[in-house]
């Protein structure tokens, strides 16, 4: 996983969660569906301490857009 600051969104996973998420909204799924289907890609691949950094930043994402 790359880096590139120090800010929760600053790092490829969550760089990659907010592109998919945005996507799937864009694509018509409500945040419910959009937020399963993040969560059954990304979970099941992550180790600890990348869950504890998606947990975070899809947090962050949902909250910057309302959801």
């Amino acid at each position: 996983m790359r880096v590139w600051g120090v800010t929760i969104l600053s790092n490829d996973l969550a760089e990659g969660i907010r592109f998919s998420y945005k996507d799937l909204l864009g694509d018509g799924y409500s945040n419910e569906q959009a937020s399963e289907r993040i969560i059954q890609e990304c979970v099941d691949e992550l180790d600890a301490e990348e869950m504890t950094l998606f947990w975070l930043s899809f947090a962050l994402i949902q909250w910057k857009h309302g959801s």
